[in-house]
């Protein structure tokens, strides 16, 4: 599966399927997505999904810190 980059768009895109593990799901993030983005392994991240739209979005989450 090949990752797009829109200079014009500055994004970065790729396709995935969304696959069951055990209760969760999971879709595999491509390494230059997370580059792109500036999320590494085991970064503190926060999904937001509209409701009844078609947009889930991945953010690093600033506000948590490791104690």
């Amino acid at each position: 599966m090949s990752v797009d980059v829109d200079p014009n768009e500055n994004k970065t895109r790729a396709e995935r399927s969304i696959r069951k593990s055990g209760n969760s799901y999971v879709v595999s993030i491509p390494p230059e997505i997370l580059q792109s983005a500036g999320i590494s392994e085991g970064d503190k991240t926060i999904l937001e999904a509209d409701i009844g739209g078609e947009t889930i979005e991945i953010r690093r989450n600033c506000e948590v810190t490791d104690q």
